[in-house]
């Protein structure tokens, strides 16, 4: 999250009368309709005046605090119902302190009364009440309201704790077990060189293709996850159509599900190069070939092609099943699968890399006649 200084001189901090206040908090209830559509958002949300003061209040922000009533936190500021410890240990009030120029809540408020536009920005808040301290991270939204030629704005706060701690676990999660498989890669590469028999360099060969398929799933869900957030980045790279294909057939045909079956290359197929970001291509690849190999009865054989057309680049895995009905309509959807539990990213991390991110679009076709076949469409860019 991005911390700007704010000018102190912009915040407004000055107390309105109780007669004021009370006339602006019937004023707000005056609006048809107005107290069932704010009770009905489910975060904290409140109406402030052009001093930031509260004159009225949810449902949620009421139970939060422990108000019975909006009358008990009229004409109180943000900072001051959420009992934040800036104010609290310095006795002063929200907006006035030093670390009020850098609190995103302020700053969403401030901007949206002088802009008289809908501003939203992430802040932290530490509270403080009987039991001790306790942090937020709240996404502050704040909209403009006129009440007869009265100026007024929306304020709602939904806390987004559970987002941030999750996305820095995960950033924690990927870092540590990255750096863990690499060291494991390393020390399986000495083994390669120390192995003497035949049979231990098999055996040691099996735990190498183990370990990069290991590396590969959980730098896939590193990149899916990025990819939902919109963080994940884009390198593009000069590459070939069997350069490609070559290196996605390699990666899978020692796995597990490849047992007993084959992987087949059209002998036709064209060799072209382009540019693209190879990494999430191989992604997309790979997850096709993984699809159709699980669809796959033992002895049967996977199809993998490519093709070019004057503005496209397509890359195409084929297998005889056929996907019933039910299942083609929900097939990209997140999280659905007929695999169980726990499953159903696969088609709908495809899908998300390669439209939001490739560029390009994924479709597939299924049917009795020819089997199902999923095909991945590129923008063609030469080098």
């Amino acid at each position: 999250m991005k911390i700007e200084k704010f000018e102190q001189s912009r915040i407004p901090v000055f107390q309105s009368s109780i007669e004021v206040l009370e006339k602006q908090h019937d004023k707000i209830k005056s609006i048809p309709f107005y107290e069932g559509i704010i009770n009905a958002i489910p975060q904290f949300a409140a109406v402030v005046n052009c001093n930031r003061e509260i004159v009225h209040a949810n449902k949620s922000l009421l139970e939060v605090t422990g108000a019975k009533q909006v009358f008990a936190i009229l004409g109180r500021l943000p900072g001051d119902v959420l009992n934040c410890v800036n104010i609290c240990e310095k006795e002063r009030l929200c907006g006035s302190t030093e670390a009020c120029q850098y609190c995103g809540a302020v700053q969403a408020i401030v901007e949206s009364m002088e802009t008289r536009k809908r501003v939203e920005k992430e802040c932290r808040i530490t509270s403080r009440n009987e039991k001790g301290i306790y942090s937020h991270d709240f996404l502050i939204t704040a909209s403009p309201i006129d009440v007869d030629d009265e100026k007024f704005t929306i304020v709602s706060l939904a806390d987004i704790s559970g987002t941030k701690r999750r996305e820095a676990l995960e950033r924690i999660f990927f870092h540590d077990i990255l750096n863990t498989m690499n060291g494991l890669n390393g020390y399986i590469e000495i083994l390669k060189r120390l192995a003497h028999s035949e049979e231990v360099k098999i055996l040691v060969d099996d735990l190498a293709v183990l370990s990069v398929s290991l590396l590969d799933d959980v730098n896939a869900q590193r990149d899916l996850l990025a990819a939902e957030r919109g963080d994940l980045q884009i390198n593009n790279n000069y590459i070939t159509t069997v350069g490609i294909v070559d290196y996605c057939v390699n990666h899978v045909k020692h796995i597990g599900i490849a047992e007993l079956k084959t992987i087949v290359k059209d002998k036709n197929m064209v060799n072209v190069p382009f540019v693209t970001d190879d990494v999430i291509l191989k992604r997309v690849i790979i997850n096709m070939l993984k699809n159709a190999l699980e669809a796959s009865n033992e002895g049967e054989a996977v199809e993998i092609t490519s093709r070019k057309s004057e503005d496209s680049i397509e890359f195409a895995v084929k297998n005889s099943s056929v996907i019933p009905e039910s299942v083609q309509r929900q097939i990209f959807q997140r999280s659905f699968s007929t695999k169980g539990n726990n499953r159903g990213l696969g088609t709908y991390s495809m899908k998300i890399l390669t439209e939001n991110y490739l560029k390009g679009k994924i479709e597939f076709s299924s049917n009795e006649a020819v089997g199902t076949c999923f095909y991945v469409i590129l923008p063609f860019a030469e080098s």
